[in-house]
């Protein structure tokens, strides 16, 4: 069982045990691996990640609209698949996928 060293410090002080050290691991590469048109204003979204990555946000700079859920914890070795409803018609090629991102909590704070 492998967690992020925030989780390890809560299942010990959950389970009566102190802990002083602080533990961390390296922040998960979050990868959009295929995005799909839908319609004229709709996409699917598929992400990935190498490790545990907490509360990811998908966004896109570009294309104005929103995912069917964001800030979602995703699992290494699990295929995540978002819909992303635009407000106006767009491209899922050429305008919505070079314009996602991802950040994650490690992202935000360095260090999970």
């Amino acid at each position: 069982y492998h967690a992020p060293g925030v989780f390890k410090q809560l299942a010990a002080a959950a389970s009566g045990a102190t802990t002083t050290k602080t533990t961390t691991t390296p922040c998960a590469h979050v990868n959009v691996t295929h995005v799909e048109q839908l319609s004229a204003t709709s996409a699917r979204v598929h992400v990935s990640t190498d490790r545990t990555a907490l509360f990811v946000a998908i966004d896109s700079a570009v294309v104005a609209g929103h995912f069917s859920y964001n800030y979602a914890t995703l699992y290494p070795g699990e295929q995540y698949v978002l819909t992303f409803t635009a407000r106006r018609t767009f491209d899922a090629l050429l305008e919505l996928a070079p314009s996602l991102t991802a950040v994650s909590l490690c992202d935000t704070f360095g260090v999970v």
